[in-house]
């Protein structure tokens, strides 16, 4: 019997040391409760710039809302208007590069396109002095390869011939004869010109009447 009453008052201590542990939980999660809706309060009745809630009559805090949205609405304009004008100067960057980059290559394939001309020239003077009719197929042949090729990169001789009135825009006079009738028509064809496109590739070489 005694055993059974002191094994009856154990299990009450442990219930209540149980039930202390317990409540003492609950008032450390209360505690810790209150700290935060405390803290969240504070937060709350605080602004930006250490300007409080509480310290502000309901027209000043209305007007300070809308000083700082107006602040914040400039700032969004203005991050706006940057991200537009660098998108803006990105853009203008990549179509001057893709421009330059287009000039540079014309540049160049013009300059190669003007030293194959000096070949045809060659090939020209070479046709005149050959008698051989089997050496001058071979040049003709040769001819007519490079001229595929220029066809290629759309370059066409230029018509120029006897007669013509002289036109700077497409011929350049390195001799000049005086010949009243023919006056300011070209006498000669010195040197072919060429066009690419409709743009001058080569000057045409002339001789003109004065």
């Amino acid at each position: 019997m005694a055993k059974q009453e002191n094994k009856i008052a154990e299990e009450k201590m442990e219930e209540k040391d149980l039930k202390e542990k317990v409540e003492e939980m609950v008032k450390e999660a209360e505690k810790g409760e209150k700290q935060t809706e405390a803290e969240n309060s504070k937060s709350d009745e605080s602004v930006s710039d250490g300007v409080v809630k509480e310290e502000m009559s309901p027209e000043e805090y209305v007007g300070y809302l809308e000083t700082e949205l107006g602040k914040n609405i400039a700032l969004a304009e203005e991050n706006k208007n940057t991200a537009q004008r660098l998108r803006a100067d990105f853009e203008n960057y990549k179509k001057r590069n893709e421009s330059l980059a287009s000039e540079m290559r014309a540049i160049g394939e013009s300059s190669v396109l003007e030293k194959i001309l000096e070949v045809v020239d060659n090939i020209d003077r070479a046709k005149e002095m050959i008698k051989d009719e089997s050496s001058l197929k071979g040049f003709e042949l040769i001819e007519q390869q490079i001229t595929t090729l220029l066809t290629k990169f759309n370059v066409s001789v230029m018509e120029v011939k006897t007669g013509d009135a002289f036109d700077p825009n497409k011929m350049t006079a390195v001799l000049r004869e005086e010949n009243a009738e023919m006056s300011g028509k070209v006498l000669d064809v010195l040197q072919k010109g060429y066009l690419k496109g409709d743009s001058v590739l080569r000057y045409a070489m002339v001789k003109v009447a004065g």
